[in-house]
């Protein structure tokens, strides 16, 4: 059995388009869903939307198939180690597929009362605290003098105040690196993920008075403009089930999952365990060598 699956596994692609080949040898459609078989079906289309990983999975399987074809001239697999390691790497894909097929077979109760349960139970744990989205914009001292980074904060303090766009100065002239990217646009911040001045400052500013003094802390001097204010608030149920529920039916799963593997071990005859043999395997390869195996 294990030499016919193994036979199938090298057989050469005959059906399906090819999506690559080397005289005969070829990977196919076929062999990318066997592939995405194994990435959960949330993440499927985003894992290939990619043509750099896609050529990167064709290409690897392709070697996979190429070497596995010169294995077997060369007779490896008649190594009788290497048949126990292709029987135990099948016996471990079998025993996943067959757990997954058990764990979609379950009927799960309906959890939204267990949650709203939940819910109402640890309701603290779902308030939003206070957070404030800002921009920022930030001028080091590490090329310049404090005096000459202070006198160019002040600057462009100006400049923000006179109504320009602090967004397209940081783009500009902001030295913190994340500004490539987010423009110094700093969105949800809450208590205690900042440096306590920069933290300070950003929850001091109000509609009425949104632009920062200059802010000084371990990184240089920033200025700092508040977009929006958010109050600390309730979260309704509405707004958490959904992760509330994800999260226990993920618990339940692995639950689920447990008690069906320790089935096997305790459902049938109890496993018998030879001491005398398994007390030798502490010994058997104190040279190195695996006994009666040629290297």
């Amino acid at each position: 059995m294990l030499l016919i699956l193994v036979a199938v596994q090298l057989s050469p692609v005959g059906a399906e388009e090819y999506l690559v080949k080397q005289g005969d040898v070829s990977v196919d459609v076929q062999d990318i869903d066997a592939v995405m078989n194994n990435v959960p079906a949330a993440t499927r289309a985003g894992v290939l939307d990619n043509p750099v990983r896609i050529q990167q999975y064709i290409k690897t399987l392709m070697m996979h198939r190429i070497m596995s074809r010169q294995a077997q001239a060369a007779m490896i697999g008649e190594d009788p180690l290497v048949q126990r390691e292709i029987q135990q790497a099948i016996e471990k894909l079998m025993s996943k597929h067959l757990i997954e097929t058990h764990l979609a077979n379950m009927d799960l109760p309906d959890l939204e009362p267990l949650a709203k349960e939940q819910y109402q139970i640890y309701k603290q744990q779902y308030v939003l605290p206070e957070s404030v989205d800002v921009s920022h914009l930030l001028i080091t001292v590490d090329d310049r003098t404090d005096e000459e980074a202070l006198e160019r904060i002040q600057s462009l303090r100006q400049r923000v105040v006179d109504g320009e766009d602090i967004a397209a100065l940081a783009s500009e002239y902001s030295e913190d690196p994340s500004a490539v990217n987010n423009a110094g646009r700093l969105q949800r911040v809450v208590r205690g993920n900042m440096v306590p001045s920069f933290e300070k400052a950003a929850f001091a500013l109000s509609k009425d008075d949104p632009i920062s003094d200059i802010v000084k802390t371990k990184f240089g001097y920033h200025i700092i403009m508040l977009r929006e204010k958010e109050p600390a608030r309730q979260q309704g149920f509405e707004e958490v089930k959904d992760k509330m529920m994800a999260g226990m039916r993920k618990e339940q799963l692995k639950k689920a999952r447990e008690d069906y593997i320790d089935s096997f071990s305790t459902g049938g005859p109890a496993m018998e365990f030879n001491a005398e043999a398994i007390e030798l395997l502490r010994t058997r390869y104190a040279d190195g060598t695996i006994p009666g195996h040629e290297e």
